[in-house]
């Protein structure tokens, strides 16, 4: 049981009735996964030492189950969210959104969480650690929310997932970021499988365009997620190697969102078709983090600054390219025993039965 201090224990937040494109939706989903399992999972890092709200030093970052070192509130909570065969710490401990935003003048607090098996079991229940963590974090911020930033699959399924069934949880989410979100799917996870009929992870077979999972969370039923639940921002890469189509069009691509920011990187506003971004690089590209830092900062209404197309402005001198190297070559490793006949399975995973009573699907699980 993670320990806080008796001021911490002190803090809630008592919610609201959800009301979804003028949908009231009276109950949700039990959650199968406790708070006090998600936040033996999640790990945060302080900040610098004299900087807006830090106390320690960066290179410190505690578990939530820490509770001598746990702030019972800070300013911004930041959840980010890996994607399939990663963990939080390969994907966020190293890069900019830990080891640089927390200096940028804000008293951001960026909160990684290691989802189960690596991502690569059933999304539906990888979706519910989300909601836990959103639902732990919030009420120990001082605006009593947080915002979200996932990449691939944290960002296409498992955040919009957690905001479709659990729409208590749009009021606790200020923001959502998406780093190569598969939002409409990909067309390359056959390609990674070998065939449909192949054995595959249930999240990659999840991700499929046309999957059950996706026709659900894009239904054209009122409160779906097929249009953003929250102030959304995606970024994405025309050169994605891992999810597909990316373009021609921003409408063409499965990063495309309705009512979000939508951002390609290689788009003549951003970077230019010259810049070079692919898949795993969108956890540490310049451009990407300064779209996400300006969607941070103003979640309706992004400003990008270009000088981010070549650099990150407070850290000129970083180098976070070994990172994209070293998630490439673990998530290969994961893909190939996600496609093992261990890990893997046939067919897709049933979907859970609160799906179709809130009428997203008409085929679900007893």
């Amino acid at each position: 049981m993670f320990l806080l201090s008796v001021a911490c224990a002190a803090v809630a937040t008592t919610l609201a009735m959800p009301i979804i494109n003028q949908v009231q939706v009276t109950n949700e989903p039990t959650l199968s996964v406790t708070m006090d399992l998600a936040a033996r999972l999640i790990t945060c890092v302080p900040g610098l030492s004299n900087a807006p709200g830090g106390t320690v030093l960066l290179g410190e970052i505690w578990p939530l189950s820490d509770g001598a070192r746990m702030s019972c509130l800070t300013r911004y909570f930041l959840l980010l969210v890996h994607g399939t065969g990663s963990k939080g710490s390969e994907s966020w401990a190293s890069g900019p959104y830990v080891r640089v935003l927390p200096i940028t003048g804000k008293r951001y607090k960026p909160c990684y969480i290691d989802l189960p098996n690596r991502s690569i079991g059933d999304a539906q229940l990888t979706a519910e650690y989300v909601v836990a963590a959103i639902k732990f974090l919030a009420p120990r911020s001082s605006t009593k929310k947080v915002a979200v930033i996932g990449h691939s699959q944290g960002a296409g399924l498992n955040i919009p997932w957690a905001l479709q069934f659990w729409p208590s949880t749009q009021a606790l989410v200020s923001s959502f970021i998406a780093l190569a979100g598969d939002f409409h799917g990909t067309t390359t996870s056959v390609l990674l499988c070998g065939t449909a009929v192949s054995f595959c992870a249930a999240s990659v077979k999840q991700q499929t365009k046309g999957s059950r999972y996706l026709a659900a969370q894009n239904s054209a039923a009122m409160g779906s997620a097929r249009s953003a639940l929250v102030p959304t921002t995606s970024i994405f890469t025309r050169l994605d190697d891992v999810i597909q189509p990316e373009g021609p069009t921003n409408a063409e691509a499965t990063s495309f969102l309705p009512g979000a920011s939508n951002f390609a990187l290689q788009d003549a506003t951003i970077c230019g078709s010259i810049h070079y971004a692919n898949h795993v690089a969108m956890l540490t590209d310049s451009a990407a983090f300064g779209l996400a830092k300006a969607a941070l900062e103003n979640p309706t209404a992004p400003v990008f600054d270009r000088s981010y197309c070549s650099h990150i402005r407070e850290s000129p001198a970083s180098s976070f390219t070994g990172l994209g190297g070293l998630l490439s070559g673990g998530m290969a490793d994961m893909l190939a025993i996600a496609r093992s006949s261990v890990e893997g399975i046939r067919a897709e995973p049933a979907l859970k039965s609160y799906v179709c009573e809130r009428g997203f699907a008409t085929q679900c699980a007893d």
